[in-house]
């Protein structure tokens, strides 16, 4: 639980290391001084469109898929295959009273839904599982780093928020050249 940090470093040495080149960095403040937009430069191939949706401070908040979709309505039949890998009798001596069968015909209580999905399937939750597997750069701070990407795992007791923001424009025009380099076909659309 808690919120780690990631910033790029940006160097001639760990240019060889397969991060960020100085000359990019500069480009890309450039560009954001001139434009007010961060630079981004579409990989080749996109196979991934990573939505980064600002919130009215300059932060950015990263989704696969529209942030603005809202959970599935559900049977219960449904629930249990997705969140209980079909296993009823789990569900049942999980959540019903010794003897009661559930109804899997009936429609599952929005808010129960949203409890799973926000934690799995929610375009922030699918952002942060990406993003959080790939080698984007060490948890560090120092003059050679840049940008700040937020990875945010129930940040207190009692909040099960999962998501990934980016601090401001130029993060995000680094985390678009990090993913070029990874290869990875993921491409950042601002929303």
């Amino acid at each position: 639980m808690g919120i780690t940090r990631r910033q790029f470093l940006y160097s001639i040495p760990a240019a060889g290391a397969g991060f960020i080149l100085p000359s990019f960095f500069d480009k890309a403040v450039n560009v954001l001084s001139r434009t007010g937009e961060p630079l981004i430069i579409p990989p080749p191939d996109i196979t991934t469109e990573l939505f980064a949706l600002g919130d009215g401070t300059g932060e950015y908040r990263l989704n696969i898929g529209d942030p603005r979709v809202g959970p599935p309505r559900m049977t219960l039949q449904e629930f249990i295959n997705r969140y209980y890998d079909g296993d009823v009798e789990s569900f049942e001596a999980e959540c019903c009273d010794e003897g009661e069968e559930a109804d899997l015909d009936a429609e599952v209580d929005q808010w129960e839904v949203v409890e799973y999905w926000a934690a799995t399937d929610s375009p922030r939750a699918l952002a942060y599982e990406l993003l959080d597997s790939l080698d984007l750069g060490p948890d560090l701070e120092g003059p050679c780093a840049a940008g700040e990407l937020q990875f945010i795992c129930g940040p207190c007791p009692g909040n099960d928020y999962l998501g990934v923001h980016a601090t401001d424009a130029l993060t995000l025009s680094l985390l678009q050249e990090r993913l070029n380099q990874l290869r990875t076909g993921i491409h950042i659309k601002i929303l």
